[in-house]
């Protein structure tokens, strides 16, 4: 019977719809028996149940291995990127709302914010040009450095003979740098695409790094050649020495400028070592003078005892006088006159005719139509004591504490407000006897070092530094040799015998040049023998090094000369220095001499110095003749090299080198010797005459004026 209404699909629906479910189970249950068992995931891999333990065992004991392992591999820490951070927070936005209108551009929070409303912010930068130092000198001079210095600086050792005394010959260069050019140079807008640096890149910020020098060597064909930057002087400050240790980014650049500015003199200025016998040291302008300090010193200090000793001689002279004038007879008048008698009248001049004078003038002198007239001696004797006074306050002067560096730092400008920056350096590893010329150049810190150039400028931000440009060259200067000789006499061969010559040598030897002599004929080579000063001592370096402490502390600038018995062959200069001082008197010489510590010992009495120069032949110049009494000769030498070298005896005496040499071996011959204090001369007991009041403050009556004295019964 066919059902009303209901369709096919109804019909047979829910018989394919129980159908599809059974076979689902059917397929369900197949699957039970014939597909893979349950798995699971550890570890990051599909297990089945019974294994899952195998993994977790693993990874236990691998965790385990690296617990009990020695040396462990450690997890690389995360780098915290400050920096960006922080310029992210610059540049970034600081309000979430997104509808604020704008009033103007945007307005970065950048050091160079300036810089950039000026300009293209990509635009690029102009380089710092640091100008160049101008009146650039250098000076050559040779001293004996301290042995202490030696002992505290490794590299200075290698730089001075291995055994005392440690003699140096050096080279000072000094310049004048202008600090208000290199504020130009930072300032520097220039016209187009470069911009100049941004304000707040440099201000405050900027310090003189390092005084760089650099010099030539002049060849034997008179050109120059070996260039070579000047190392830095060891055991001074080198900001430049480890450089890249210290600034590594740019956030290390203030450290650098703080560095720089503490200790701007010694980098602009650095100290020459300690002297312990020669020259003080003073900057090549005041070298250039012709006198240094020391030697001002020694000068003046020859001169103050040789008033002093003129003194003493007008002294006696007017002292004898006055006894001259009084012994014959001491009531006689004597008051004025020519060779007047006294009461008895007396003998005059020849052809003279001598009256006994009245008493009853005895204020005649004082007549304002007649000047009194005052005997020529006293008055040589108030010049010299007005000159030894004037002498005396200039010396003191000279001696007096110099200021610290400190106080003169203080007074100083800033570096770039300042037009006249002295700088100066040393230059110790110049070898002696050579010829070089040199230049410098001031290193500054880099404004744009670490900054966000353009591709282009890249480089200019890659150093720390910004090295200034080159002065001009010194002239030509040549270091002190460490021996020199002078032919003093010549004379060709003749019936006396063969060509033969006279010759002064002198070595440089504990801070003062040594003087031997020679005579000298063909075949010879140049040899002689100095003698040393008896009181010359030197440090006994191994127990200094062992740690032992001299008693006597460094002395002052006046004392040095290389030897006054206070620090075992050191010490400092006296102001004197000559060879006619002595010790004022015994016990002055007690007191001068070592309080020996242990500390020092004797050195050499004599040194031998041989010249390596052979004579070959002297003979009479072709414009004069061998017989003439002004006749000049010339000497023939073979030097180490093999060359010739003709010296002439009339050119060798008048050299301004030998007569410096000559006088500095003079001033050596008392090396360690006590000196001779000047003496004010108000301070030195005044000469009475017999029978006059002795009494402190009594001065003597001026001296009898008479050509003649007269007796009491005429002569």
């Amino acid at each position: 019977m066919k059902l009303k209404g209901i369709n096919t699909f109804e019909q047979y629906v829910d018989k394919a719809l129980f159908g599809l479910v059974g076979a689902s189970l059917l397929g369900v249950l197949a699957w039970q028996f014939v597909g893979p068992g349950n798995q699971i995931e550890v570890a990051g891999q599909m297990v089945d149940p019974d294994k899952a333990y195998g993994p977790v065992k693993t990874q236990a004991e691998a965790i385990l291995a690296k617990v009990n392992s020695q040396s462990p591999e450690l997890p690389v820490p995360p780098r915290a990127d400050v920096l960006k951070r922080f310029e992210d927070r610059l540049t970034k936005g600081v309000s979430p709302g997104k509808n604020i209108v704008a009033l103007a551009p945007r307005l970065p929070l950048t050091p160079d914010a300036g810089a950039s409303l000026a300009g293209n912010a990509e635009a690029p930068i102009a380089p710092l040009a640091v100008p160049a130092p101008s009146g650039v000198m250098a000076a050559t001079f040779a001293s004996a450095i301290d042995p202490m210095e030696v002992i505290a600086n490794d590299e200075l050792a290698k730089l001075l003979p291995k055994e005392q005394p440690f003699d140096k010959q050096a080279v000072s260069v000094e310049a004048v740098f202008d600090g208000t050019a290199l504020t130009k140079a930072l300032e520097n807008d220039p016209e187009g695409d470069p911009r100049s640096i941004p304000l707040g890149w440099w201000r405050g910020q900027m310090g003189v790094v390092a005084v760089e020098m650099e010099r030539e060597r002049q060849l034997s064909s008179g050109e120059w050649g070996e260039t070579t930057i000047v190392p830095p002087m060891p055991g001074r400050v080198s900001l430049l020495k480890d450089l890249d240790k210290s600034v590594k980014s740019k956030g290390d650049l203030p450290l650098l400028v703080s560095q720089a500015s503490q200790a701007q003199d010694l980098i602009m200025r650095p100290a020459y070592y300690n002297i312990i016998a020669g020259p003080e040291w003073t900057p090549p302008t005041e070298m250039a003078a012709g006198e240094t300090k020391s030697e001002k010193i020694d000068r003046i200090q020859k001169q103050i005892n040789d008033m002093v000793k003129e003194e003493a001689v007008l002294k006696r002279r007017l002292e004898n006088k006055g006894k001259q004038a009084t012994a014959p007879d001491r009531g006689r008048d004597t008051s004025e006159g020519d060779g007047g008698g006294g009461h008895g009248g007396g003998r005059g001049r020849p052809g003279q005719i001598v009256e006994p004078k009245p008493a009853s003038r005895p204020n005649q002198s004082d007549r304002p139509d007649k000047p009194v007239k005052r005997d020529p001696i006293e008055v040589k004797l108030e010049e010299v004591s007005a000159r030894i006074v004037k002498a005396q306050a200039e010396l003191d002067k000279l001696n007096a504490p110099e200021q610290t560096t400190s106080g003169e730092s203080q007074k100083r400008l800033p570096l770039l407000d300042d037009p006249k920056v002295r700088v100066w350096t040393h230059d110790i590893s110049a070898e002696p006897g050579a010829t070089y010329r040199y230049r410098v150049r001031v290193v500054t810190n880099n404004p744009l070092y670490g900054q966000k150039l353009v591709e282009a400028q890249k480089a200019d931000s890659e150093s720390p530094v910004a090295r200034g440009l080159w002065s001009e060259w010194t002239d030509p200067i040549t270091v002190e040799a460490k021996e020199y000789f002078f032919i003093t006499g010549a004379s060709p061969s003749d019936e006396l015998g063969t060509a033969r010559a006279s010759a002064e040598m002198y070595k440089f030897y504990y801070g003062f040049w040594r003087k031997g002599a020679a005579a000298v004929e063909p075949g010879d080579v140049l040899a002689a023998q100095a003698k040393l000063p008896d009181e010359l001592r030197l440090w006994d370096m191994d127990k200094l090094k062992a740690g032992a402490k001299p008693r006597i502390t460094q002395s002052t600038g006046n004392e040095r000369d290389g030897g006054d018995g206070k620090r075992g062959g050191g010490g400092r200069r006296s102001a004197g220095g000559d060879a006619e001082e002595q010790p004022a008197t015994k016990d002055d010489a007690d007191k001068s001499k070592l309080e020996d510590d242990g500390l020092s010992k004797p050195a050499p009495k004599i040194i031998d110095f041989i010249v390596d120069a052979m004579m070959l032949d002297t003979s009479a110049l072709p414009s004069s003749s061998e017989r003439s009494a002004k006749s000049k000769f010339r000497t023939f030498f073979r030097d180490h090299s093999g060359q010739i070298v003709v010296r002439y005896p009339d050119v060798d005496a008048a050299s301004d080198l030998y007569k410096r040499l000559a006088s500095n071996a003079k001033l050596g011959e008392n090396q360690g010797r006590p000196k001779v204090k000047a003496v004010n001369p108000q301070d030195l007991p005044q000469p009475t005459r017999p029978g006059q009041d002795d009494r402190p403050g009594h001065q003597p009556p001026p001296p009898d004026s008479g050509d003649g004295g007269g007796g009491s019964g005429g002569g």
